[in-house]
């Protein structure tokens, strides 16, 4: 337990809740005037760390494409810190490097002929490790128990991936015009051959809709990813980053891809698309 200077009470922790309320002290303002006085309890900072493992951070995985990132950076342009503020950063962080290696410090003593002795000997020097890693690859992938550990831990990480902002615009599309009919799977939640479409009818029928980055898929040829998933029976659409910038069009594409790949299904009599909506 910690106590208030001010009152002597004990408490797990003394927050800015009592200081303001009880006291009208700021939390500031009484780290100024009990410097030496603390705030956290041993048993509340132990009960605080264990409550936090297994925990995900909120922006694990995202870049300033996701919206809530983009809006927290925006939060920190231009924000003045205190003095005593970056002070205790600075000490937190003396000693601290996390790329440093083995030769932090060190300065490198050039030798010329050093130098040349040691271009000589990697001169016309045929390079096999990466032949040897490659095999061994392939052995390891024979291997079925070493196949389902590697599957197991790719889906567990990216079963915390979200949707960009380029998907989160259809899944947007999806959601207005066909409701509970379509789930994002892009974070590993339907694998087809290898290869994870961005979303899934989950209304009975076979189709897939997948998004394009304009940077990530550039110089693909959306036919491809169309014929394979084809093989197993499913119908692609595939709809480019940069159509996005017409919604309208890619509205009208994925109905006119409904309405052709279910034309004969009684069950889409009920659907409602755009021209439905009031």
């Amino acid at each position: 337990m910690v106590k208030c200077e001010i009152c002597q009470k004990e408490f797990k922790r003394i927050t800015q809740f009592h200081l303001q309320g009880t006291h009208g002290v700021k939390l500031c303002d009484y780290k100024v005037i009990f410097p030496e006085a603390k705030l956290e309890s041993e048993e509340w900072l132990e009960s605080n760390s264990k409550s936090h493992i297994g925990q995900v951070a909120w922006n694990k995985g995202l870049d300033k494409s996701d919206p809530r990132v983009m809006q927290y950076a925006k939060s920190l342009t231009g924000r003045e810190f205190s003095q005593e503020h970056c002070q205790n950063i600075s000490k937190a962080k003396v000693g601290f490097c996390p790329i440093a290696g083995w030769n932090k410090g060190q300065k490198m003593d050039f030798n010329p002929a050093r130098a040349e002795a040691i271009s000589k000997s990697l001169k016309d020097r045929k390079i096999t490790w990466g032949d040897k890693i490659s095999r061994v690859k392939k052995e390891q992938l024979k291997n079925k128990e070493y196949v389902e550990r590697l599957i197991s831990n790719i889906t567990r990480h990216a079963s915390s991936v979200r949707p960009n902002l380029p998907e989160q615009m259809v899944m947007t599309m999806l959601n207005a015009f066909y409701p509970n009919e379509w789930q994002y799977v892009g974070n590993c939640g339907f694998v087809l051959g290898g290869l994870i479409p961005d979303f899934m009818n989950v209304n009975g029928r076979k189709l897939l809709i997948e998004v394009f980055g304009d940077y990530w898929h550039k110089g693909e040829n959306p036919q491809n990813r169309i014929d394979y998933f084809k093989q197993f029976g499913f119908s692609t659409l595939v709809i480019w980053e940069h159509e996005l910038k017409n919604p309208e069009s890619v509205e009208k594409r994925i109905v006119d891809f409904l309405s052709v790949e279910t034309l004969h299904e009684p069950s889409l009599a009920g659907m409602k698309t755009k021209s439905d909506t009031p």
